[in-house]
């Protein structure tokens, strides 16, 4: 059977021009994207809270993503780390704890892990390329108190699987959907499956803002912990919230101070999203 030459040796060369850069958001802005950029630009308020003409463009982006989820709450962030770390925040991971994450995923998933103190514990991935369900049997200590699971490279998680096995163990199951905006499993939107979904809309992911990688922690249900907990742990910039420690042996009490970190959006972030979920 003849074969063809490779291009490099003087055959056909498949494509005369490169694939186009791995940006998906991106190849898609057009005039509606410069139309929503003036409109903030002329309200001369880009912040969220203060301005001489407040469009509550950021509000208005939570509440449509929420919609597109088919979920009750939505927390617009400064991006898809910061979303991870007010996710983790709100459901109260510290200190001494474990929380079980993909072996395979991106640096800020185990960087979220370990910024609240707590121990990522890796698990194997399947075919899906996601966590095992198997395997995150295998993974749960004592220590365990909740999963991450990462739907990557835009292919969701057997989160059904998952999601059973978490509930078996009282685990939270927070969903990291960076790679994976608008991706379904039977029809329900991924990020709504779990306690909560995070999602990223930095330049190379399907959906992009205009900030450098805008996030969103969104909320399936009001259940504890309560969903005002992401929005305060997003939105509190100066304060320390003292917490009070001792330890198994009963020695005095210690205050500790924990930084809060300013991780709210601004609205500005809004310009370039919103646009973006027409097409999904």
């Amino acid at each position: 059977m003849p074969t063809e030459k490779l291009a490099i040796h003087g055959g056909k060369p498949v494509r005369k021009a490169p694939l186009p850069l791995e940006f998906p958001g991106i190849h898609h802005m057009n005039g509606k994207e410069r139309e929503a950029v003036l409109e903030v630009l002329n309200s001369r308020s880009p912040f969220r809270y203060y301005g001489v003409k407040l469009t509550r463009q950021a509000s208005k982006f939570e509440a449509e993503f929420a919609r597109f989820l088919g979920v009750k709450h939505a927390v617009a962030v400064s991006s898809g780390t910061a979303a991870l770390q007010v996710a983790l925040a709100a459901m109260g991971v510290g200190p001494g704890q474990e929380v079980i994450i993909p072996a395979y995923m991106w640096v800020s998933v185990a960087a979220a892990v370990v910024n609240q103190g707590a121990v990522p514990v890796l698990a194997d991935i399947d075919q899906t390329f996601c966590m095992d369900p198997s395997d995150l049997q295998k993974r749960i200590t004592p220590k365990t108190v909740g999963v991450v699971v990462v739907h990557m490279s835009g292919a969701p998680a057997d989160i059904k699987a998952l999601l059973k096995v978490a509930r078996q163990h009282r685990l939270f199951l927070l969903e990291d959907c960076a790679q994976c905006a608008g991706g379904s499993v039977g029809g329900q939107k991924v990020g709504s499956f779990g306690d909560i979904g995070t999602f990223s809309f930095q330049m190379n992911k399907n959906m992009t803002s205009l900030a450098l990688g805008q996030g969103m922690p969104a909320r399936r249900i009001a259940r504890l912990p309560p969903a005002r907990a992401a929005s305060q742990a997003a939105e509190n910039d100066r304060q320390n919230a003292q917490e009070q420690i001792s330890n198994s042996a009963g020695s005095p009490k210690i205050s500790s101070g924990r930084i809060a970190k300013n991780r709210r959006s601004e609205g500005g972030h809004r310009m370039l999203s919103v646009d973006d979920l027409s097409g999904c």
